[in-house]
């Protein structure tokens, strides 16, 4: 189990990922045009792969060989799969298949997918304070950010982590809400080791992005905004 301390660490790097987002859209969506409240999907477009037991000012942290003896292969390859895997499309498309409004307490809001922002952190807090990552036409407007994507490798396990923010805004844009949270999920697939190992791997992947939400949503959204 990473201790505290490890998961700072490590955090810490996550937030200054080299991720390659798309361009942040410019406009709505046609088809959030007169919706009076809109909830905006924001994918992420950081992914990540790291051995824990690597110096945190080494190049194994994110992107050199990893040791042979924990079995991980290089981890530009685990995070071209990861990015492959869960697409800025696919996080929408496994979002949009939740009951959004209603776990997240927003009954009537029209959710509005977006592209993955090019907004980097540089402490967990900082969003607290920040307006809108996108433009809406709604009066009212939330913003679900997904915003990073990564393994962890310990000696003894492997995590799957995402990195969400949830934002609420009044009319002045000015955040009324605010919740992030760090949700992991043991994997067991990656990196798959052989062709017709890569289906079971997705899934495990796509799943483990799901749970990581669901968790997120039960300690950090709903449980607070019932406080």
């Amino acid at each position: 189990m990473i201790g505290l301390v490890a998961f700072r660490r490590v955090a810490s790097v996550i937030l200054t990922f080299a991720g390659t987002p798309a361009a942040l859209a410019q406009s709505e969506s046609p088809s959030a045009r007169g919706g009076p409240c809109e909830l905006h999907i924001i994918p992420s477009g950081m992914f990540g792969a790291i051995n824990n037991t690597a110096s945190p000012f080494s190049d194994g942290l994110v992107g050199g060989a990893v040791a042979g003896a924990l079995a991980m292969k290089r981890p530009e390859d685990v995070k071209a799969f990861i990015e492959a895997t869960l697409s800025e499309a696919e996080q929408v498309r496994l979002l949009e298949s939740k009951e959004l409004p209603t776990l997240l307490k927003l009954p009537g809001y029209r959710i509005v997918p977006q592209a993955a922002s090019p907004a980097r952190f540089k402490t967990f807090e900082e969003p607290k304070t920040l307006p809108r990552l996108v433009e809406g036409s709604g009066s009212c407007h939330a913003e679900l950010h997904v915003y990073s994507l990564y393994v962890l490798k310990n000696p003894l396990s492997r995590k799957f982590y995402s990195i969400f923010y949830f934002r609420e805004f009044d009319q002045a844009a000015t955040p009324t809400t605010f919740r992030w949270g760090a949700t992991n999920t043991g994997v067991t697939r990656l990196p798959p080791a052989r062709a017709e190992e890569l289906d079971a791997a997705r899934s495990e992947l796509r799943n483990a992005f799901i749970a990581n939400f669901e968790s997120f949503v039960a300690k950090k959204v709903r449980r607070e905004k019932t406080r």
